[in-house]
């Protein structure tokens, strides 16, 4: 049983940035994601793919200075769905209701996925030994507001370990950097070395039209 939770930034700069971002060659606006064409695009990809896997059950949180639990949003008592439908009404739920602002909050992201992971009744160590694994993909466009200033990479190990422990070995954290343009070292060092912690892969994507999560998670998911 595989489950797979998306936590996705929906912070101020993905709206609005400074950074004019063109896909196709269309100019979509001023943000790293203004019209969220990469992050609903990447889960869009995979979740079209995959959704027929009857072992692959499928949560979306997003993350500023709020939590929004989507799956939960549209009528699930658990964070994660095996419901193509449900996760479905989730996605459009996120699409049309997204708002980007505020600042990128990386504590409330993993803390939620802790959540997540713990109040799900399937986490428990029969079903762990039976092969139960949660993938978390961690999606953001910028180094955090709330870790330090400038960010520490060490300021985030606690709250990678809290997840991790949340279903021992049974817990991979990938993430994704996009929309940096002007090459900030900073989420770079963040999200790479959450990605080690997490025992999972770092994507830093700066062109959004080629990467999409299948080349981040199918070396861990679907081999």
């Amino acid at each position: 049983m595989a489950k797979i939770l998306f936590v996705v930034d929906t912070s101020g700069s993905n709206a609005s940035s400074g950074a004019t971002i063109i896909i196709n060659g269309v100019v979509q606006g001023s943000g790293t994601d203004p019209n969220n064409i990469y992050r609903l695009g990447s889960i869009n990809t995979f979740f079209n793919q995959y959704s027929s896997k009857t072992n692959f059950y499928w949560g979306l949180i997003t993350f500023n200075t709020a939590i929004v639990d989507y799956v939960k949003q549209v009528g699930s008592a658990s964070s994660f769905t095996g419901t193509k439908n449900v996760m479905q009404n989730a996605i459009t739920a996120y699409s049309n209701g997204e708002t980007a602002n505020s600042g990128t909050m990386y504590t409330f992201a993993l803390n939620a996925a802790k959540q997540a992971i713990i109040n799900d009744p399937d986490n428990t160590s029969v079903n762990r030994a039976k092969g139960l694994k949660y993938y978390v993909i961690l999606m953001s466009d910028g180094a955090p507001s709330d870790l330090g200033n400038p960010p520490d990479p060490a300021n985030a190990t606690p709250y990678v370990s809290a997840l991790l422990a949340a279903a021992p070995n049974a817990v991979t954290l990938d993430t994704v950097l996009y929309g940096n343009q002007n090459a900030d070292p900073a989420p770079v060092q963040m999200l790479s070395g959450i990605a080690t912690e997490g025992n999972g892969i770092f994507t830093n994507s700066t062109n959004l039209n080629t990467i999409n999560i299948n080349n981040l998670v199918q070396q861990n998911v679907c081999p």
